[in-house]
């Protein structure tokens, strides 16, 4: 991965070629179950994982990251159809996205203004999410609308639902290889099957979704730090 790193950050482009090696070597998968062809490790060996990606390419660690806290949500809360759909696709080296926030970074669900309207055994979303990461190259978006007289709830939309578009793309100033930009909702049809652990229970599945989130983060910094002692001490030797 890091004769990869400089270049795919410096064009802020998209590591295929680390991806395709990290699903090469099971680690796309590590917590997906062996049975759905995944490594069938723990939330401790994702960690660890995430810790040496990170030691040499921090934009792919924070892919990692947010693909694997939607399988982590998908493994609680997904039905048996989504699972055995989702999560082989995921352990082979698809990807999957969280697209919650509205506004903000720090907005809160209370605030969303995306919605689902249900209409003939539908949900009908109209919206536009913000800060969603892998935009443009998951296979899958996990996204959070407010239904009325439910509450916030969350869906899962593939990346072929007729009225979802790309918006605007975020400019960063680190793991620019890990794209992130706005996600934009027009009349986006969907059926009930798309929806992730039960209508307005989002507040439950995001938590399993920071949960990881904040593992893979955190994981992030570890090995980024490990890898500039590294780096500095082959320098002065």
């Amino acid at each position: 991965l890091k004769k990869y790193a400089a270049e795919v950050d410096n064009d802020a482009r998209f590591p295929a070629e680390s991806i395709e090696v990290l699903a090469e070597s099971g680690l796309m998968g590590t917590i997906v179950p062996e049975v759905m062809s995944g490594a069938g490790l723990d939330a401790l060996s994702h960690v660890l994982v995430t810790e040496e990606v990170a030691k040499v390419c921090s934009s792919t660690a924070a892919i990692l990251t947010e693909s694997t806290a939607v399988q982590a949500a998908l493994l609680r809360f997904g039905s048996p159809e989504q699972q055995e759909n989702i999560l082989p696709q995921l352990a082979a080296g698809k990807l999957a996205s969280v697209a919650v926030r509205d506004g903000d970074a720090d907005s809160s669900l209370t605030e969303l203004t995306t919605t689902a309207e249900e209409q003939n055994g539908t949900f009908v979303l109209n919206g536009a999410k913000r800060y969603v990461a892998n935009i443009g190259y998951s296979d899958w978006y996990l996204v959070a609308a407010a239904v009325k007289d439910a509450g916030v709830t969350l869906f899962l939309l593939d990346k072929d639902t007729p009225g979802m578009q790309l918006g605007k793309i975020s400019q960063k100033m680190g793991q620019r290889a890990c794209i992130t930009g706005e996600l934009l909702l027009k009349h986006c049809v969907v059926p009930v099957a798309a929806v992730l652990g039960g209508v307005g229970n989002a507040g439950a599945v995001i938590a399993e979704l920071e949960d990881y989130l904040h593992l893979g983060s955190a994981a992030q910094a570890v090995g980024v730090a490990q890898g500039a002692m590294e780096t500095v001490i082959q320098y002065v030797n």
